[in-house]
């Protein structure tokens, strides 16, 4: 079993953040600012006027709500699947696809990598509708909560090995994280929840003027066009920072876990 250092990867996917954020930008800057105009423009002109919360059956009463939502979740995960295989063949390849700046490329590994975020998906979504059913479901739900998120924490890793092999390969993810989870997990925890942390941080002064938001003043709040442009491109700021912390710390958990160096540059054999 490779010697995995939380510490140590989570210095390298800071490093890469800073490093490489000229890199980052250019890749990522076109997709998903995408995906960002149209999930915002989604949500006022589709969702916006549907409360799931007060009418738990809007969604499904509702062409337009299904639509919007259909809508964010397709090209969320188009735009973020662009996104992140470009990032990772900078990590695992040293591919920096120079003198590119409208990167849009969509493959074959660009189409596998989407197919397990829709799952992924596709399953959050019978979950959410399922907690409007009686109350009893939650004592099934929260365990298989805490299951998906085993799963998807021990099995995060077939990301780099599918842009590194062309092709699903959950053997080899299973083998190298065996006995990995806390360590993976803690990794998470340590990249990516500090920049979560800053981000509603910053949309709460944006959008209130203060860190200190009650549940009412939220519930009373209409957001004016400036502070949606303003929401807007924090968001968009906010998709390029995480994207990249997640891609480093998958492309870098799986080097560590798989027996490389950090820098090594490997080969791609898809």
């Amino acid at each position: 079993m490779s010697d995995f250092k939380v510490f140590a990867t989570a210095g390298e996917v800071y490093r890469f953040l800073l490093r490489e954020f000229a890199t980052i930008l250019r890749l990522s800057w076109l997709p998903l600012l995408l995906v960002t105009l149209v999930q915002n423009v989604a949500t006022v002109t589709l969702i916006g006027q549907h409360d799931l919360f007060e009418n738990p059956f809007a969604f499904f009463v509702s062409p337009a709500a299904v639509a919007g939502w259909t809508i964010k979740i397709l090209i969320s995960v188009i735009g973020t699947t662009i996104a992140a295989v470009a990032l990772h063949r900078v990590i695992l390849f040293g591919d920096r696809h120079a003198g590119q700046f409208f990167y849009l490329h969509f493959g074959r590994t660009e189409w596998l990598f989407m197919l397990l975020p829709l799952a992924v998906s596709a399953v959050g979504a019978v979950m959410i509708l399922a907690l409007f059913l009686p109350v009893w479901i939650f004592l099934v739900l929260f365990p298989v909560s805490l299951a998906m998120i085993y799963l998807m924490v021990r099995f995060s890793l077939i990301f780099p090995v599918t842009v590194v092999k062309g092709r699903y390969d959950f053997a080899e993810v299973r083998a190298i994280t065996r006995g990995q989870f806390w360590r993976l997990f803690a990794l998470w925890l340590l990249a990516v929840f500090p920049a979560g942390m800053v981000y509603s941080g910053v949309q709460r002064l944006v959008v209130f003027g203060t860190l200190a938001v009650d549940p009412e003043q939220i519930a009373h709040t209409v957001i004016d066009t400036p502070t949606l442009l303003a929401m807007t491109v924090l968001q968009w700021v906010a998709k390029i920072v995480v994207g990249a912390l997640g891609v480093a710390v998958l492309s870098y958990s799986y080097k560590a876990l798989s027996g490389r160096a950090p820098d090594e540059v490997l080969t791609p054999q898809g």
